[in-house]
């Protein structure tokens, strides 16, 4: 934590971790093995153990990626991605 009691913004690395989960979840749900709706419960009580031991920062990655797995904006375009193309060829 700095002096102010913010947590400490997040690595280069720590970014691009986050980011390889959300693509890994993109590939699930790409694939039809798994909602990402389904990780949201996950995260949620992942975020919730960190806030427990005070790791505000930790609690801030689980809550955006379990804000991502419930994203509208993100769910319509997973839909777009799935559903067989209209029309005939």
């Amino acid at each position: 934590m700095s002096d102010n009691n913010q947590p400490e913004p997040l690595s280069d690395i720590e970014i691009a971790l986050i980011d390889s989960i959300k693509t890994i979840i993109e590939m699930l749900a790409a694939k039809q093995i798994a909602k990402p709706e389904e990780f949201a419960p996950m995260f949620e009580h992942q975020r919730d153990q960190v806030v427990a031991k005070h790791q505000p920062a930790g609690a801030a990655v689980f809550e955006l990626l379990r804000a991502y797995c419930l994203d509208p904006k993100r769910k319509q375009f997973r839909g777009l991605a799935t559903s067989p193309p209209e029309g005939s060829a």
